[in-house]
């Protein structure tokens, strides 16, 4: 069965919190700007499943050939369930803003195909739009839907992450023979410049490249100049480019206040989804993301005066 899937693996019903993403390992409700998670069309013609059996046979004759380096362990034989992060965490309660999600993006290492593939039916899986469509190797059709989903899911099992170092990262910095690669929370949270129209980015390595590559998309949409690229917010809404100081209040660029962001344009409420009812919007000091006072619990009448800070838990519910 699929990573923290509940339902049959066959079955059309909605995608709940039980559904996992399949490259970013988070679920619906994340907080880290990954949008909407879908079930994805297998590629005709491909079976993940036949893929590994391949590559563990390349494997086993490179042992033969005298190659004793480590092997990935999706390779291995299955021992028992599949290790979950969550685990570690379950006795942490909430913990302030999304520290504990961010740290917690990627696959482990003995995640086998198995647990990110359907093994019935046509081998579905599930994603973030943004974490598929930003993944090397996945196009979109004339109907705006994904294609290749499924091998940057099987590609993504044996590539590790420079931000988290873990596995499933599958977009790569667009600097010619730079091999670093992302997981899409982990671009924002890493430091990575983004280019929305693209859908490529620059590891912070290469960052200084921005303007010459990505031209007028690596201007401050406020200050209209790219100034210290590492400076910049890149909202994951519409892709615009901020300076932290440029924004008013300034806003402090950290990994926390990276992932997910959205400017003040875009910005939504974490819990509702839903823009609007700006006077009655929280924005928490620490993460920068908003929530609607009547959308708390318990629900607050009055936005308070001296700052305020969320409390989420790393299921992406707010406590």
């Amino acid at each position: 069965m699929p990573i923290e899937r509940t339902v049959s693996e066959d079955s059309d019903t909605s995608i709940g919190m039980d559904k996992t993403c399949s490259l970013c390992y988070r679920g619906e409700r994340s907080l880290l700007g990954q949008g909407d998670l879908s079930r994805y069309e297998p590629t005709p013609g491909f079976n993940a499943f036949k893929q590994q059996v391949r590559r563990r046979g390349s494997l086993d004759m490179d042992e033969k050939l005298g190659d004793r380096s480590p092997k990935h362990l999706t390779w291995r034989r299955n021992r028992g369930p599949p290790k979950n992060p969550r685990q570690s965490y379950a006795s942490a309660g909430g913990s302030s803003c999304n520290v504990d999600e961010l740290n917690l993006v990627g696959l482990p290492d003995d995640v086998d195909v198995a647990h990110v593939f359907e093994k019935s039916g046509k081998r579905h899986v599930y994603a973030h739009h943004c974490c598929a469509a930003w993944s090397e190797g996945v196009l979109q059709a004339d109907d705006c839907s994904l294609q290749y989903v499924d091998r940057a899911v099987l590609t993504g099992l044996s590539q590790k992450c420079t931000f988290c170092k873990r596995y499933g990262a599958t977009i790569q910095c667009r600097y010619p023979k730079c091999s670093q690669r992302f997981h899409y929370p982990c671009a924002s949270g890493g430091g990575c410049f983004q280019d929305i129209k693209t859908l490529s980015l620059l590891c912070p390595d290469h960052i200084d490249q921005a303007e010459s590559i990505a031209g007028p998309e690596a201007l401050c949409i406020v200050c209209d100049v790219p100034g210290c690229i590492s400076d910049q917010l890149f909202c994951t809404s519409c892709g615009q480019h901020y300076h932290g100081n440029c924004l008013d209040p300034p806003v402090q660029v950290n990994p926390v206040v990276r992932s997910g962001w959205q400017c003040p344009e875009c910005k939504i409420c974490q819990t509702c989804r839903q823009p609007g009812d700006d006077n009655k919007m929280l924005v928490c000091d620490t993460c920068d993301k908003g929530y609607h006072i009547f959308c708390l619990r318990p629900v607050m009448t009055t936005i308070p005066k001296n700052g305020w800070k969320c409390k989420v838990n790393f299921f992406g519910v707010f406590l």
